[in-house]
C-alpha cells in the first residue's frame, strides 16, 4: 500500500485515481500521519430478475427447461442453440 503526503495527493489526484481504478490502495498522510485512504469501489453487476430475462428471451425461445434447482444444467431448444452458434 502506497502512502503519499496530502500536498502530493492534491497535485496528482487524477493519476492517483487511475492507480486506484486499476486496483491499488493509497493512504494519504497529513504531517506523516495517515488521514485518508483511497480504495477502489467494488461494483456489483446488475442482477437480472426473472422478468428481465423473460423479456430478453421473448419470441426467441419456445420452450426451455431447467432440470432442478440444484443442477447447473440448462436445456435449450435446438433453435436457440443454433441462433447462439450463428451469433458467435
Amino acid at each position: 500500500m502506497k502512502t503519499i503526503d496530502i500536498t502530493e495527493a492534491k497535485t496528482h489526484l487524477p493519476r492517483l485515481i487511475a492507480e486506484v481504478e486499476s486496483g491499488a490502495s493509497i493512504v494519504i498522510a497529513r504531517d506523516g500521519k495517515p488521514a485518508a485512504k483511497l480504495v477502489p469501489i467494488a461494483i456489483r453487476p446488475e442482477r437480472a430478475t426473472r422478468r428481465t430475462i423473460a423479456a430478453a428471451l421473448k419470441g426467441k425461445v419456445r420452450s426451455a427447461r431447467i432440470s432442478t434447482i440444484h443442477s447447473p444444467k440448462i436445456f435449450l431448444p435446438r433453435s436457440m442453440v443454433k441462433a447462439i452458434e450463428r451469433a458467435g
